[in-house]
């Protein structure tokens, strides 16, 4: 189901993204600017929970663009998530596209 933006990435960002991660980004499951976020009504649990390979974008206020992926799928909730295979990276840094992956 491909939507018609590029969710938010720059040029070359999506490239890069789907390079490091052997992926094509396809949708987006959750926007903060768009689905509820709040402390106790956040529905983020619910938008993710039983989704598998899932990439989480940041853009902080200075335009810095990083995040993680987790391969497997969500299963629980208010706990931690690891496997061998998920990873944290930076896309943008001081507006500069470099893509790392970090661990």
């Amino acid at each position: 189901m491909e939507q018609n933006f590029n969710f938010g990435l720059e040029n070359g960002e999506r490239q890069k993204l789907e390079e490091i991660t052997k992926k094509k980004i396809s949708n987006i499951v959750f926007n903060s600017f768009e689905d509820d976020w709040s402390k106790d009504t956040s529905v983020f649990d619910d938008k993710i929970k039983g989704k598998s390979d899932l990439l989480f974008l940041i853009e902080d206020d200075q335009k810095n663009k990083f995040g993680g992926v987790y391969y497997g799928t969500i299963d629980k909730s208010g706990q931690w998530l690891k496997n061998d295979t998920s990873f944290i990276f930076s896309i943008v840094r001081n507006g500069e596209l470099n893509p790392k992956i970090l661990c």
